[in-house]
């Protein structure tokens, strides 16, 4: 596994875009249920099993 080992007393910051995952999209899809919240999923896989 990759790492990143960081020295410093600088706080970090950033934004990062993992690409989308079919096995970790269905458990994200069925937690929406569970608030009645507005819920917006993105980079969500076009795969049979999620539309």
């Amino acid at each position: 596994m990759e790492q990143f080992v960081i020295q410093g007393g600088y706080p970090l910051e950033g934004k990062v875009t993992p690409s989308g995952n079919k096995n970790a999209a269905l458990p994200l899809l069925a937690a929406c249920f569970l608030t009645e919240e507005p819920v917006r999923l993105h980079n969500v896989p076009d795969i049979q099993d999620v539309n």
